[in-house]
């Protein structure tokens, strides 16, 4: 089996065919990382609009729960005043158990 001569361009094609190889593999790897890439980017802008959905939802939960806490702490200090005028009532009432008497007889 005969050797065949290696020249300088022989030398040179045979590189310069390599490195389009290697350029050609460059080329795909990055044009499939850019193409996850863009996937991810797509992926990743839905979960953020979820996520700014759940937010707003959670943000009108809180301001509604807000509101009827405040109804409710009006409630209760309306409440207050009622519970003041009944143990005034009933203070009334005993008195005026004891003036005329109701006490007494209600024991005996």
């Amino acid at each position: 089996m005969a050797k065949k001569k290696i020249t300088l361009e022989s030398l040179a094609q045979e590189m310069k065919k390599g490195f389009s190889l290697v350029n050609q593999n460059i080329e795909r790897g990055f044009a499939a990382v850019a193409e996850d890439i863009a996937e991810l980017r797509t992926e990743s802008r839905g979960d953020v609009i979820s996520l700014m959905e759940k937010l707003i939802s959670i943000e009108a939960e809180i301001r509604d729960i807000k509101r009827k806490l405040d109804s409710l702490e009006e409630q209760a200090q309306g409440m207050k005043g009622y519970a003041k005028e009944i143990d005034e009532l009933r203070d009334r009432i005993r008195e005026i158990e004891r003036h005329i008497g109701l006490k007494k007889k209600a024991l005996a």
